[in-house]
């Protein structure tokens, strides 16, 4: 045994070592290739990859983890295919003058917005630090089979599955029928809005939230396990096309890191081929939903006329193609152009470094742009705030269009709409520091760190994507404070029955 633990530790020791020597070749492959200010861009690859790198530590926190990940998506990656392979061209995010000025000014500028990440990381990275001195990491303080041993409860709760596998399909369809919510879409619902915020919860992270509770409950129960392992699979999959979302993987992949937390935490028995396979599954699914929604979006939605009957019937969303709009050549329908697509998604859509520099191209930053910027309502017929103002964009929306699609800036360039650099690192210092504190307590109330790690990324998926209506934030927070109490009354229903 004490053989196949050293063998275990002298892997992993050589797996870090070559994962560290793979960050630290493309850093200086990176910087050899930038046209800026070398130095800053070295600092600024450093503390990045700092990040990342914190994120596999022991005792991360989900937060940490998942925030941490997409910082490093939108702030490193998109910007190392950006600097070496696309001429310091953004293909989203930057706003239309940033893509015209001259490319002198368009590596001043970056060479800007990357000291302003710099500002925004060394205000992140100081929280967590704090954090190891602070904020103690949850212990198990409670016997798992407290959860496991209701035998009335275990008869009906394949009642409760079978219950729940007819719900996300009825859900989805439902949505889909009646374009309550769709990414992208403006909704054609009739129904009141308590409906439709019922339906938007359920699918955004409601059902994922009741198979996360259920797997808690069967934590002991090798096959239970891997059954709604699956089901989580399923749900996020056609939840995400129900609501032509691509990020199918950020709810699965939430549920899958949670399961593997328990494993280690509470001594379950999972082996490493069945995280192996289950992530495998994710993977594919994944891709297969990415590919069917760009197909649906651009072969049926985007590029269709939309005709809507009388207030109250049903409106139809795949309609004949206006006899006085050109035919558009159909996209992503082979595997090919699915690929292409996938990649290019998978580099470009992630918000970061793009959204700094428009910030910092913006002349006259200062309190008022930020305090406005919480005035903003939803208006289908002009854009956002941020691409309106921000971006400066001048493309018109026509009010008839069903289309409705928006670019967030994200935390870190939404808190420098005010032009402080010490109010971004104060800010997301304290941001970060709170939301740690959150996720301690909600593991000491809870226990369950499948849904502790589903709550947390979609906190940080949140603070990612920020700037759209940010006064209406309250509503995502009251949403996931209710999601909290769900969760707390059917664990003790599970205790009790």
């Amino acid at each position: 045994m004490s053989h196949l633990l050293k063998f275990n530790l002298k892997l992993k020791k050589t797996f870090t070592i070559f994962f560290s020597s793979i960050i630290f070749l493309i850093i200086l492959f990176t910087v050899y290739n930038y046209e800026g200010n070398k130095i800053i861009l070295f600092c600024y690859s450093i503390l990045i990859n700092l990040i990342l790198i914190n994120c596999f530590k022991k005792n991360v926190f989900f937060f940490e983890f998942f925030f941490g990940i997409l910082l490093w998506l939108g702030f490193w990656l998109k910007l190392v295919f950006i600097i070496n392979y696309y001429d310091y061209k953004f293909f989203e995010g930057a706003g239309e003058k940033f893509e015209i000025i001259p490319k002198a000014e368009r590596l001043s500028l970056l060479d800007s917005g990357l000291i302003v990440s710099i500002i925004a990381f060394i205000g992140y990275l100081s929280a967590i630090i704090l954090k190891e001195w602070f904020i103690k990491k949850f212990k198990m303080q409670f016997n798992i089979s407290d959860y496991n041993n209701k035998k009335i409860f275990l008869k009906i709760q394949n009642f409760f599955i079978i219950i729940l596998f007819l719900l996300i399909l009825f859900l989805a369809y439902f949505n889909l029928e009646n374009l309550i919510y769709q990414r992208g879409l403006k909704s054609q619902s009739q129904y009141n809005f308590l409906v439709n915020g019922i339906v938007k919860w359920l699918l955004l992270f409601g059902l994922s939230s009741f198979i996360s509770t259920l797997l808690f409950i069967n934590l002991k129960n090798k096959k239970k396990t891997i059954q709604l392992s699956l089901l989580s699979i399923f749900e996020t999959f056609i939840s995400n096309i129900s609501f032509l979302s691509r990020g199918m993987i950020f709810n699965a992949f939430a549920i899958f890191y949670g399961i593997y937390k328990s494993n280690k935490i509470f001594g379950l028995r999972l082996n490493l081929k069945y995280f192996i396979s289950y992530f495998l599954v994710i993977f594919i699914f994944f891709f297969i939903s990415v590919s069917v929604i760009n197909y649906l979006r651009h072969n049926h939605f985007y590029y269709h006329s939309v005709e809507s009957i009388e207030v109250g019937e049903k409106i139809e969303i795949f309609k004949k193609k206006s006899a006085t709009k050109a035919i558009v050549e159909k996209r992503y329908d082979t595997f090919s152009k699915a690929v292409n697509e996938f990649y290019f998604l998978a580099i470009n859509r992630w918000v970061g470094i793009d959204a700094v520099v428009t910030i910092t191209a913006k002349s006259n930053k200062n309190w008022k742009l930020l305090i406005d910027s919480f005035k903003e309502e939803y208006d289908p017929s002009k854009l956002p705030y941020y691409e309106r103002v921000m971006q400066e964009r001048t493309t018109n929306i026509n009010e008839n269009q069903l289309n409705y699609g928006i670019t967030t800036p994200g935390i870190v360039a939404f808190l420098f709409y005010s032009g402080s650099k010490v109010f971004l690192f104060v800010s997301l210092f304290f941001l970060v520091v709170i939301f740690l504190y959150f996720e301690k307590k909600l593991l000491d109330n809870t226990s369950n760190l499948i849904f502790c790690s589903l709550i947390a990324q979609q906190i940080a998926y949140r603070l990612i994507h920020f700037g759209y209506m940010p006064s209406n934030s309250y509503m995502f927070f009251g949403t996931i404070i209710f999601t909290i109490i769900i969760h707390q009354f059917l664990l003790y229903l599970s205790k009790k029955i």
